[in-house]
């Protein structure tokens, strides 16, 4: 079953998260993974489908462009986004503050990275993975492929 495979790859990034960052609080991806496959696997369903952004966030918008420019640059490169992100991550907690979100999306040199869409960015992501005003790598790279762009 493909959510069972999805499953044991989320548990999968999330334990080596635990061991690399040490991080003692796991199981953050997991049941997000799982509201978006019960929710999207029933149309009529009406709870919510999750996506990286906020659901009043404007689809066009700069921060929908800007995670859309994330998610091809990623998927364009040889690291994967989580080994990436955690070369940022100056606490070792699996998660980034905005300013060293922006200096990894900088570092990428994605189009339309100022300070204003970095700030904009962070302040559209879902709460879900926001934690300490911190963006959880794991869950943001995870995130990305349920983000339909602009």
């Amino acid at each position: 079953d493909e959510l069972e495979k999805l499953k044991e790859k989320v548990a999968a990034a999330e334990r080596r998260r635990a061991e690399n960052c040490g991080v003692a609080q796991i199981g953050v991806a997991l049941p997000l993974l799982e509201r978006s496959y019960s929710s999207s696997s029933s149309p009529s369903s009406s709870s919510k489908i999750f996506a990286p952004l906020k659901h009043s966030t404007d689809p066009n918008g700069p921060s929908s462009w800007l995670l859309h420019r994330l998610k091809q640059a990623l998927a364009a490169g040889r690291l994967s986004g989580i080994d990436l992100f955690r070369q940022y991550d100056s606490r070792r907690d699996g998660r980034l503050s905005a300013k060293e979100l922006g200096d990894a999306i900088r570092k990428m040199q994605i189009k339309g990275t100022s300070q204003s869409s970095l700030e904009q960015l962070i302040h559209d992501l879902d709460d879900s993975l926001i934690v300490d005003r911190r963006v959880s790598i794991v869950d943001l790279v995870l995130s990305l492929p349920l983000h339909r762009g602009p």
